[in-house]
């Protein structure tokens, strides 16, 4: 085995505090990594009952497939969107639609908000991380 010199020594314990420092200005300086939020719409309406197969349910102005769910900090600052799916047979007045957003910012607290029908949900970053990432909104009487 080689002799340790002086060099080696203040080369091994500059290369130690070197990975230490980058470790921690990457730490602080990296962000909070992007959460996914997800979630189920439950809409509830007489209307099913006449329906066979799949659901479908009208917002006012178009289907309840296809409506954009925006995620908003508590400032109302939006953190990023996605598109509510196609829906399915929960019960006999009873539609599911799921919704998937992406690459959501960090923040204290984030709200769902589907479309422009007032509907809502909220949770803070800790809920959301409890229940997976997930909120769910509850409709009722949407169907046409």
């Amino acid at each position: 085995m080689a002799p340790l010199t002086v060099a080696t020594v203040v080369f091994g314990i500059g290369a130690v505090v070197m990975g230490v420092v980058a470790v921690v200005l990457w730490t602080a300086d990296d962000p909070e990594p992007p959460v996914t939020v997800e979630g189920t719409i439950s809409v509830v309406d007489e209307g099913y009952a006449g329906q066979a197969g799949g659901c479908a349910a009208e917002l006012g102005r178009g289907e309840m497939a296809g409506t954009t769910v925006f995620v908003v900090d508590g400032e109302g600052a939006q953190l990023g969107t996605g598109v509510v799916g196609e829906g399915r047979r929960a019960a006999l007045f009873e539609c599911r639609f799921d919704y998937v957003v992406p690459d959501v910012g960090p923040a204290d607290a984030y709200t769902v908000v589907l479309g422009d029908t007032g509907v809502t949900g909220t949770a803070t970053a800790d809920e959301l991380e409890a229940d997976g990432g997930r909120i769910d909104l509850s409709v009722g009487g949407l169907s046409g």
